[in-house]
């Protein structure tokens, strides 16, 4: 692919040529879901949310499998995960794998290991997982997130975890998610400002419950009232 950016006179500001495109992937139909965050203060934490919907059956005679999720949050930026507790499930439940289904040995980026046997049957229905992140005094210019579907590693007894880079020969897919600025609130922030001070919940986890919730429902109400 070639991509080109125009002026308004159709001179050429910017280009980028040769860009690779992405394999076709058979027997898999997904989308990513919307990014939701809780927090946008510069240097501050906050716990951004992230997720797919199977959208077809995995097909039953040699279906992909996803063995890994990679996400990478955009440079400057720093997910504080440290122990699996942090690792928020707010869709339908994960096959994670027996033991250790967590590697965040890069600041970067959080991995999720799947069982590989399990996820051969996964369920129609929407994934979503949140966890916390430190904010930078500075947004990068590059502000995007990514979201990777890994599949197995060819290599028997490699242990090596998936880059999640697109490039990736074991990236299925990657859906990159543009990200918020400095102080933006997330659309649906303002309707649980309260939700916050709850004293036994965790007030940024139980705000992302919220705002997901509130992105699921909102279209389903909409029709309810507006047929």
């Amino acid at each position: 692919f070639r991509i080109l950016v125009y002026t308004p006179d159709s001179k050429v500001v910017d280009a980028a040529m040769n860009v690779s495109g992405n394999r076709v992937q058979h027997g898999i139909t997904v989308k990513a879901l919307e990014l939701t965050w809780t927090a946008s203060l510069p240097g501050r934490p906050s716990v951004v949310s992230f997720g797919f919907e199977l959208l077809v059956p995995l097909p039953a005679k040699d279906p992909p499998v996803v063995s890994e999720i990679v996400v990478t949050v955009p440079q400057t930026m720093e997910q504080t995960v440290t122990r699996a507790s942090h690792i928020e499930i707010l869709g339908l439940p994960f096959p994670f794998r027996e033991g250790t289904w967590l590697n965040v040995q890069d600041p970067r980026k959080v991995k999720l290991l799947l069982d590989e046997q399990k996820v051969e049957t996964l369920e129609v229905g929407k994934y979503r997982v949140a966890f916390p992140i430190l904010l930078p005094t500075r947004m990068p210019k590059y502000n995007v997130y990514h979201v990777s579907l890994c599949e197995r590693n060819p290599r028997q007894g490699d242990n090596t975890t998936c880059s999640g880079d697109p490039q990736d020969p074991r990236v299925i897919t990657t859906f990159p998610l543009a990200g918020f600025a400095l102080g933006q609130e997330h659309p649906s922030a303002m309707l649980y400002r309260a939700a916050g001070g709850s004293p036994r919940r965790c007030p940024a986890l139980l705000s992302v419950a919220l705002l997901v919730a509130h992105a699921v429902l909102s279209p389903l109400l909409s029709r309810a009232l507006w047929p």
